[in-house]
């Protein structure tokens, strides 16, 4: 279960603030779009730091743990073999103690 700052950030992240616990990490975006969001390091409303996002981390964890065919290739292309459960999740940093 996620822990928010506050109830409006709560709130948010079921209209317009997108939180990703496989990278732990918060960003705004327009509903509706396919567009990626904007990372946010603060709250909009309470003003409190948010945990650091994991996006880097992450990727360099799947690459040395891993492989390379874990990642998608500089096209942009799918990776050639699916990742395992734990790196769709937070599983993966929170065993790590991230």
């Amino acid at each position: 279960m996620t822990k928010f700052c506050c109830d409006d950030l709560k709130w948010a992240c079921s209209k317009y603030v997108m939180y990703e616990s496989s990278q732990r990490s918060y960003s705004v975006y327009e509903k509706g779009s396919s567009r990626y969001g904007v990372c946010i390091d603060y709250c909009p409303f309470c003003g409190s730091k948010l945990p650091k996002n994991l996006i880097d981390e992450r990727w360099d964890i799947i690459l040395k743990e891993l492989g390379k065919e874990y990642l998608p290739d500089d096209d942009g292309n799918l990776p050639k073999k699916e990742l395992p459960e734990e790196f769709k999740t937070d599983e993966w940093w929170k065993k790590r103690r991230l």
